[in-house]
């Protein structure tokens, strides 16, 4: 597996499709309904990306084998507390290639770009009703930082 940097078109792409998938993560977790999930993911995105593709500290990545796409990355880097650390907004490993161990081997890339980047940390939040993403990370190392009743912060040192 490799990493591929996004062009314009494909961050825009990946911005019309997020804004909706994360609306309905908002949506379910918060029962309220799509209409308000919505708003707020559209106001979510423009607060984290107020320069779109080429708001400072942003990068986003395909994960590619073989010329085949196997999912997509977004992460930022940030200073806290004069400690740089990196956070992963977003991470998706395409539906038909779940279960397969392609996670584990792109968080690996994850991890190892963040170290690239001279992070020390790296973190992500993850909503509870992801079982299975909240039991990949725990096993991978990463800690809860943060928890709420539906959702939680989590933390790996590297």
């Amino acid at each position: 597996m490799i990493l591929k940097d996004y062009s314009q078109q494909d961050f825009n792409d990946y911005l019309n499709q997020s804004e909706n998938n994360y609306a309905k993560e908002i949506q379910k977790s918060r029962n309220i309904s799509f209409k308000e999930a919505l708003e707020i993911s559209n106001q979510e995105f423009q607060k984290t990306l107020p320069d779109g593709f080429n708001t400072k500290d942003n990068y986003f990545y395909k994960i590619v084998s073989n010329s085949q796409d196997f999912g997509m990355f977004w992460i930022c880097t940030f200073l806290e507390h004069e400690l740089k650390k990196v956070f992963i907004y977003d991470f998706e490993i395409k539906k038909q290639f779940r279960g397969q161990g392609y996670s584990k081997k792109a968080i690996s890339l994850i991890e190892d770009m963040a170290r690239e980047l001279s992070a020390k940390a790296i973190g992500l939040h993850v909503f509870f009703h992801n079982e299975i993403a909240y039991k990949l990370y725990k096993s991978l190392g990463y800690k809860e930082t943060k928890t709420g009743k539906k959702s939680s912060e989590m933390e790996k040192y590297l």
